[in-house]
């Protein structure tokens, strides 16, 4: 596992701040730093966003604070009591990824490009890093993000189901701060 630095540089901590911003602030400024770590080696050894995403899960749960793990089975709770069952609950996230990833797949390519530019003009990891890191403070906007949580709404659930889902998931994610509530 990947460890993070103590003070990170300030591209890195620019990404985490705008994380913290436009999406949540379950997660703490360590565990995102190591998420980002993970992120960078994953693009790095090209991989694909569905093996990331999964990359990340992995840091995340296996980071999670015990107030994070508490605040987790009140969700997990909320959900079971809205869907049913935590099985019906679950049919979302296929879904959920799939809108998610053909959102962030064309901006992966457009890195995965620029970093096979960089490395045949020579540039090592450094440089290829700091590269990435100014993508996605480009990438990541509070209206980009907004697109992308519209469009996980619009087209991974029923609208009945979105209510239930942002009553149980809201509490973690800024929904409200893009209407979607």
């Amino acid at each position: 596992m990947l460890v993070a630095n103590a003070v990170n540089p300030p591209y890195k901590q620019k990404t985490i701040n705008k994380i913290k911003a436009y999406l949540s602030v379950f997660i703490t400024d360590t565990q995102l730093s190591t998420v980002c770590d993970v992120v960078v080696a994953d693009t790095l050894a090209l991989k694909n966003t569905s093996v990331m995403a999964s990359d990340v899960m992995d840091v995340v749960m296996n980071s999670l604070t015990t107030n994070q793990m508490m605040s987790g089975m009140s969700i997990m709770t909320c959900l079971t009591n809205a869907f049913g069952s935590m099985s019906n609950a679950m049919k979302f996230l296929p879904p959920v990824t799939a809108v998610a990833g053909n959102n962030l797949t064309p901006f992966l390519n457009q890195v995965l490009a620029k970093n096979a530019q960089m490395a045949s003009n020579g540039k090592g990891i450094t440089a290829k890093t700091e590269s990435m890191y100014m993508m996605m403070n480009q990438f990541a906007t509070i209206t980009r993000v907004g697109t992308i949580l519209q469009r996980v709404k619009t087209n991974s659930m029923t609208p009945g189901n979105w209510t239930l889902f942002n009553k149980c998931i809201g509490t973690i994610i800024f929904f409200s701060k893009y209407n979607l509530v």
